[in-house]
């Protein structure tokens, strides 16, 4: 009997260490696309140092550098701001991810302009 408890208990101690892995993998992902963004963003601020405006299209094929989760960056641009998008876990365009919903990795991380409007991380 002793045994079955210590079994049963070791098995909750597992699962609640598991749960608690795969969401520090996660948040891992998150921060690793917003430093390759943050990256992204000197790209783009550079080449708009250079010729007066923001690129149509992304300098480099963005395609080449896939977010975390294996899906591609989105960037847009009207010439005087920039957008770039990470899609987050499910690659689906969605909310931007808030303080509050940093725990659902669905949801998007945006930068505009270099400054990140939509964000796990406070």
């Amino acid at each position: 009997m002793e045994l079955l408890v210590t079994l049963a208990i070791l098995g909750l101690l597992a699962s609640m260490g598991s749960v608690a892995g795969v969401r520090h993998i996660q948040r891992s992902r998150q921060v690793r696309a917003m430093d390759d963004m943050k990256d992204m963003a000197v790209t783009v601020t550079v080449s708009a140092s250079n010729s007066g405006r923001y690129p149509a299209a992304f300098p480099l094929n963005l395609t080449d550098r896939p977010d975390p989760w294996g899906h591609p960056y989105e960037y847009s641009s009207t010439g005087d701001d920039f957008e770039l998008r990470c899609l987050g876990r499910d690659g689906v365009r969605s909310a931007g991810i808030t303080f509050a919903t940093r725990d659902d990795f669905d949801l998007d991380i945006v930068m505009k302009d270099g400054q990140f409007i939509s964000r796990p991380l406070e």
